[in-house]
């Protein structure tokens, strides 16, 4: 089930981003890193910081899947809020 979880939020992530899945597996570390930060300040508009973290985990998973670079730590704001 958290593949296929995973995937949907790839897929998503991507299309509000204009990109496809495939487009990932061909950064670098340095555009990786650009990627997840545009990812967070798109949804950091309206969505909590738990749901934004797990569409950056998703979007890690994959890049490492695929072996792509990953920038190792990136912090969401609001991620560990238990409101």
């Amino acid at each position: 089930m958290t593949a296929a979880n995973y995937f949907r939020k790839i897929a998503y992530g991507c299309e509000q981003l204009g990109m496809m899945p495939g487009d990932l597996t061909k950064m670098d570390t340095e555009q990786a890193k650009f990627f997840i930060h545009d990812l967070i300040s798109h949804f950091g508009k309206g969505a909590k910081g738990s749901s934004i973290e797990s569409y950056v985990k998703s979007m890690k998973s994959w890049m490492t899947w695929n072996d792509t670079e990953t920038p190792k730590s990136i912090r969401v704001y609001g991620a560990s809020d238990y409101n």
